[in-house]
């Protein structure tokens, strides 16, 4: 890393923080589709809400990624 850039707990936790700011508003934003979409009747929010828990799990596991690989490099 660069010497005028310092890393601190605070930067490196950064992108862990917006992972789980992600997963938060994509909890909303399903549990908005998927109650509209039953009231309605509406398949493509009942879809679009479908989409959104995916993107759900698809921010979980960037969770257990980026937890389980604190310190690791970026090894492939």
């Amino acid at each position: 890393m660069p010497e005028h850039i310092e890393s601190s707990p605070d930067t490196r936790q950064a992108p862990l923080r917006a992972t789980r700011v992600a997963i938060l508003v994509s909890l909303l934003l399903a549990g908005v589709k998927l109650a509209t979409g039953i009231m309605t009747g509406s398949l493509a929010l009942l879809s679009s809400g479908v989409d959104s828990i995916i993107d759900i799990f698809k921010c979980c596991s960037g969770v257990v990624y980026q937890q389980t690989s604190q310190g690791g490099g970026n090894r492939i």
